[in-house]
């Protein structure tokens, strides 16, 4: 990894910047989609259970009520068995890769069931207009996006038109259908816009109370918590790819006499100085987080100790050169890289904190490297 900083840099940094927020956006548009099929696939899989039970339920009243001729018995029941098969396949779909392409295969289903069901009996066919009423206002809320949406509402409107017109029905039926039909989709409609923006609402609730359970208020960076959570799976991934890992244990100088001297609120703005200071000069990947009042540890993966040092170099400078109401702000790092005998990020941290105390001991102001005691 390279730490030369040069005149040239904006280019590249607004490019990284732009990429950045790129990756940052898919990666939400993923988050979202992972809590829709959280939230969801329970509500489709409860959808297609009930839907089986309700038309085997009606096969059975059919037969009891002698609608169903025994003839064309075989083609409610294949019907059902389909429908059987799409909601196991939905039950075991553990990957969750597959349950929308197979809720469109069910709703296809049961719209040929409904038609098959109102071509069996001697009732004629506008005893099955509820039954086609209820499927888009019943798969509604199921749909990941208006798109999906727009798609099974086409399947539910065009079905029972093609049904009604096969069957030669009356025009009074189709009359009925229409607006059985119109009725229908304008409440489905309502139902999946509410629902949605319901899910979008949630959505970025639960991630901004999650941000604020793992950020620092004042500083905007990892708490302790999630700082040892996120380094320690940048540890186990480094040993894990027999890579490099490097730490900072960073300590702002004499910043108990800033409180002491300027007052709490100074003391808080110098640390989002330094906090955004530091920040701004680590790349994504580097785990940043604030240990407590003035101290602060950094996780470099795939860096090795030299490199370690000019990071902390650098880091040291940018502080230095800082414009603060409480004067000239100065940090002492200490820099330490994973051993084969480290005990993990604990381990390598706390070779840190002994390169932390060095540097203090020396004077402040300054980087000092961990060196096993020979």
């Amino acid at each position: 990894m390279s730490t030369t900083v040069n005149d040239d840099r904006a280019p590249v940094q607004a490019g990284a910047a732009l990429a950045a927020a790129s990756s940052s956006a898919a990666a939400a548009d993923r988050s979202f989609v992972d809590y829709q099929t959280r939230h969801l696939l329970p509500l489709v899989r409860g959808i297609t259970r009930a839907g089986v039970a309700a038309y085997i339920a009606a096969i059975a009243i059919g037969l009891a009520a002698d609608v169903i001729t025994m003839s064309l018995l075989w083609r409610v029941i294949a019907v059902a068995i389909a429908l059987g098969l799409v909601m196991l396949a939905l039950e075991r779909d553990s990957a969750q890769r597959g349950w929308v392409l197979l809720g469109f295969a069910f709703l296809c289903f049961y719209e040929i069931g409904i038609g098959v069901f109102a071509s069996v009996n001697s009732l004629g066919v506008a005893w099955v207009l509820p039954a086609f009423a209820m499927m888009p206002v019943v798969t509604s809320p199921a749909w990941m996006s208006h798109r999906h949406f727009a798609l099974a509402s086409i399947v539910t409107v065009v079905t029972p038109f093609v049904t009604f017109a096969l069957l030669h029905a009356s025009k009074i039926d189709q009359y009925e259908l229409l607006t059985y039909m119109f009725t229908a989709t304008i409440t489905a409609t309502v139902i999946h816009v509410f629902f949605s923006r319901l899910q979008h609402s949630h959505f970025h609730l639960e991630r901004k109370l999650r941000e604020q359970a793992h950020t620092d208020d004042l500083t905007g960076i990892f708490v302790r918590q999630r700082f040892h959570e996120l380094a320690d799976l940048a540890v186990r991934r480094a040993q894990h790819r027999d890579e490099p890992v490097s730490a900072l244990f960073i300590d702002v100088d004499r910043f108990k006499s800033i409180n002491d001297e300027y007052g709490h609120s100074v003391g808080d703005a110098a640390l989002v100085l330094v906090a955004t200071a530091l920040q701004d000069r680590l790349r994504p990947v580097d785990v940043f987080g604030r240990l407590g009042g003035d101290e602060f540890a950094v996780v470099l993966p795939n860096c090795r100790a030299h490199t370690a040092m000019q990071v902390a170099q650098r880091l040291r400078a940018a502080v230095a050169g800082l414009d603060s109401p409480a004067g000239q702000l100065t940090i002492s790092v200490g820099v330490a890289e994973m051993r084969d005998s480290a005990n993990g990020l604990i381990g390598l941290l706390d070779d840190a904190d002994v390169g932390l105390l060095s540097a203090k001991a020396g004077g402040r102001n300054r980087v000092e490297l961990f060196r096993v005691a020979e």
